[in-house]
């Protein structure tokens, strides 16, 4: 399959749209720098149609803001210096877009005496996996395995909030790269819920919870899917007193990783995602939870309803 979609895109060329996309986690850098400027221009009509013209990508898509990241510095003042330690993969979303979802992460650790560490990464380049750009997702595979097995080697789990990213290392790397170093970190990654449901399994997990009283829609991401890990974030979620969470189980939400966002692809990815959409506002719900950034994207702009990574509310249950 990876074969494949390299010769299509030699053969065939890579579009503009998946250029940029390709190019997404350096966009999204620079973005982050002038995140209060980039986030207004975003969403003026002119702006977003001759984006649509340059690049390819949809004016009528809802795209990410922005926001500098400060995890770094964060976890230097926070940090509760435990023997327990994890290494964390943010990837793109988490780092420039959706700063909050790393810093829950980090603070629920923390109510369990678990340190935070982050070793040196890119993100996890999935786009290029996608469209195509094998050799530039090889060279992405190599550079965070050579981060990561540091880490892995020293018995640190590693973690991802991000399924796409927890795929990719735990799947798409192992085909990417060769070796004993991609094997390790593919078997010490963990999605993060994965990993709490793991903490609480071994009685290790600190369940203090706040009562939560939230009505909340669950959507299972693909590639949470495609780690054949069960539900671990409905798992976790329903040890929080006072929280109701429905499962909607109604299939893809037609984002399927960047697709949805080209304009070629725009109203295909919508039609993709109406029963589950229907479905969601049918809940009674007045969040949507769901670990994947583009899912929440989608929902959010097809259905109105606010979304969150389901850590945030993990975090809200602790009185953060």
């Amino acid at each position: 399959m990876l074969d494949m979609r390299a010769r299509l895109a030699e053969e065939q060329g890579i579009s503009r749209a998946s250029r940029a996309l390709i190019t997404f986690e350096a966009l999204s850098r620079l973005c982050s720098w002038f995140a209060p400027l980039v986030n207004f221009s975003s969403g003026q009509p002119l702006l977003r149609f001759l984006l649509e013209k340059t690049t390819g990508l949809d004016r009528t898509c809802e795209l990410p803001r922005f926001s500098r990241n400060k995890l770094k510095r964060h976890l230097k003042k926070n940090s509760p210096g435990s023997d327990h330690k994890v290494a964390y993969f943010v990837d793109t979303f988490a780092s420039f877009s959706d700063p909050a979802i790393a810093r829950a992460l980090v603070s629920i650790l923390e109510k369990s005496n678990i340190e935070t560490v982050l070793p040196k990464q890119k993100g996890a380049g999935m786009p290029a996996l996608a469209y195509g750009s094998l050799k530039r997702a090889r060279r992405r595979a190599g550079y965070n395995i050579r981060q990561l097995v540091p880490a892995a080697k020293a018995g640190l789990p590693i973690i991802a909030t991000e399924p796409t990213a927890a795929f990719c290392l735990k799947e798409a790397y192992r085909f990417l790269q060769d070796g004993e170093d991609a094997e390790l970190v593919a078997e010490n990654t963990y999605e993060a819920f994965q990993y709490l449901r793991r903490l609480n399994e071994r009685g290790e997990f600190n369940i203090d919870f706040q009562k939560v009283n939230r009505k909340v829609a669950y959507h299972t991401p693909c590639h949470l899917k495609a780690l054949q890990i069960g539900r671990p974030a409905l798992e976790v979620l329903r040890l929080v007193p006072g929280l109701e969470i429905i499962e909607i189980d109604e299939g893809c939400c037609g984002m399927a990783g960047t697709f949805g966002l080209k304009k070629e692809n725009r109203a295909v990815s919508l039609r993709i995602g109406k029963r589950l959409f229907a479905a969601l506002k049918e809940s009674g719900a007045e969040l949507v939870a769901s670990e994947c950034s583009t899912c929440r994207l989608q929902i959010e702009e097809a259905t109105g309803l606010k979304t969150v990574h389901p850590l945030l509310l993990l975090r809200e249950a602790y009185g953060g």
